[in-house]
């Protein structure tokens, strides 16, 4: 009791955007983890080809969401708050007019050109039109949160999301037990259509909220202002997902669904990492910005260093962990493609990489570089899993998405030493880190039959970390105190 009283008094103590970062973190943490406790009954109850339905219509949303709704939502959304701080509630209604009419226009076309639609994407015409639907109504509550974030609401914000996860989540879990044991032979169809049903009932009142708050549903200088700044961010996120996804989308088309089921299921558990590195890259941006602001770029370098150490040996561990992990959360036909997941978690290390060397051109502004470096890197992926998916299957996806992470972070490097050599990291630092980490994570394929070793490397670095726990604590404390 005691130490609940005295958690709540810090915790009402502390600044209003150190709690929103500890709320907005946590909310991730258990957002995705309602996604992984589902990873097993889905994989129990769904085949691979039927999993690889909904990674393909996932991996299809997103690409399609940028054209559908511009993006407005990312980077212009901030800055308009700042830069209409009385007229927020105009911006939003008109913003939202905006995202509504061009994902109408794009429901037009897809009706007068279905067919080539289906032919393309590999999907039916009733999830196209409910993907495209969805995209009329969903940005309202993305532009919602997104404003809740910058004003620091962040009780609202946590509340929203996670309902929203747990009912899907819920709601999904039972639509598919019930359809199977009906026997229904399209699981990944009901799958599909409760979760985006779920989204759009959810974002409705926030899209009647917003119209009927706003006083403006047409602005030239809002819609321009938008779209203006937007447009390099705009072509950012679609090469972006075009990295995340295009694998994906490409085994579909070349392999199969059954291939894309099983891809899909353990990039995702590959990517356990990224949820430690995103809280700490939360807290990590407002720390860079103010050191960068101060010019102490040599503290800076020091504290970087010094998370991205610990991130990559998490990221080594979770990697190291691997066929316990995936026998927990799949069955034993996802084990034969276990060794896709070194070199998917090691792409995945990079990120930090490409997000620390983003943070400083995002400080001065130089997004078009990062524009740039995305573009090239979703390039160079779809042309090496163009070349070696035919030949090597699906398995070659894995390496080709860390060649392609590996130019990201070269190219943004390259980037920050052009922009500001001032802000430089150490080269022999980063390549140290960098190959140290890649080697170790992909050594794990050598490692997997070796169970003996891999609990004992565990268990060494776990004495490790409680040893030093001290020093691990004061690091991440210092960067959450300066955040």
């Amino acid at each position: 009791m005691k130490f609940d009283l005295k958690f709540s008094n810090r915790f009402r103590k502390m600044p209003a955007a150190l709690k929103a970062s500890a709320i907005y973190t946590s909310a991730s943490f258990l957002t995705k983890g309602l996604q992984f406790i589902t990873i097993p009954i889905f994989t129990r109850i769904m085949s691979t080809a039927e999993i690889g339905i909904v990674t393909t219509f996932t991996s299809w949303q997103t690409i399609i969401s940028v054209f559908a709704t511009l993006s407005l939502n990312t980077g212009a959304f901030n800055v308009a708050m700042l830069e209409y701080q009385d007229k927020r509630d105009d911006y939003e209604s008109s913003i939202l007019t905006l995202s509504t009419l061009s994902s109408s226009i794009l429901l037009l076309f897809y009706l007068l050109t279905s067919k080539i639609w289906i032919s393309v994407l590999g999907l039916s015409s009733n999830l196209l039109i409910l993907m495209l639907i969805g995209f009329i109504f969903t940005p309202a509550m993305d532009y919602w949160l997104a404003r809740q974030r910058y004003e620091y609401e962040y009780k609202k914000t946590a509340v929203t999301t996670l309902s929203l996860a747990f009912i899907s989540t819920s709601i999904s879990v039972v639509a598919v037990i019930l359809a199977s044991k009906a026997g229904n032979n399209d699981l990944g169809t009901v799958r599909i259509f409760t979760m985006c049903s779920v989204s759009i009932a959810f974002a409705l009142p926030f899209y009647i909220s917003i119209m009927r708050h706003g006083h403006i549903f047409f602005s030239k200088e809002y819609w321009k202002y938008a779209i203006t700044i937007n447009l390099p961010l705009m072509f950012h996120a679609l090469a972006k997902h075009i990295l995340d996804v295009s694998d994906r989308v490409m085994i579909s088309s070349m392999v199969g669904e059954s291939a894309v089921g099983i891809y899909g299921t353990l990039y995702s558990i590959s990517s356990l990492s990224l949820i430690i590195w995103t809280a700490i890259n939360a807290s990590l941006v407002p720390y860079m910005f103010e050191k960068l602001r101060t010019q102490d770029t040599e503290k800076m370098n020091e504290i970087v260093f010094s998370l991205l150490r610990v991130y990559a040996v998490f990221a080594f561990c979770i990697t190291l962990m691997a066929p316990e992990i995936v026998r927990i959360l799949a069955t034993e036909e996802y084990y034969s493609a276990i060794y896709m997941m070194p070199p998917v978690a090691a792409g995945i290390f990079l990120t930090s990489l490409y997000n620390v060397f983003a943070n400083v051109l995002l400080y001065y502004k130089k997004t078009v570089y990062i524009m740039f470096a995305t573009l090239g890197a979703a390039l160079i992926n779809i042309g090496l899993n163009w070349w070696f998916i035919p030949i090597y299957g699906y398995i070659a996806a894995s390496y080709t998405t860390l060649v392609a992470y590996i130019f990201l972070a070269v190219f943004q490097y390259v980037a920050l030493r052009y922009v500001h050599k001032e802000t430089q990291f150490p080269s022999r630092h980063l390549l140290l880190i960098s190959i140290t980490t890649i080697l170790l994570i992909l050594g794990c394929n050598l490692l997997y039959e070796h169970a003996v070793i891999r609990y004992g490397v565990i268990l060494a670095i776990g004495t490790f970390a409680v040893i030093f726990r001290k020093r691990i604590l004061l690091l991440v404390k210092h960067v959450k105190s300066k955040a």
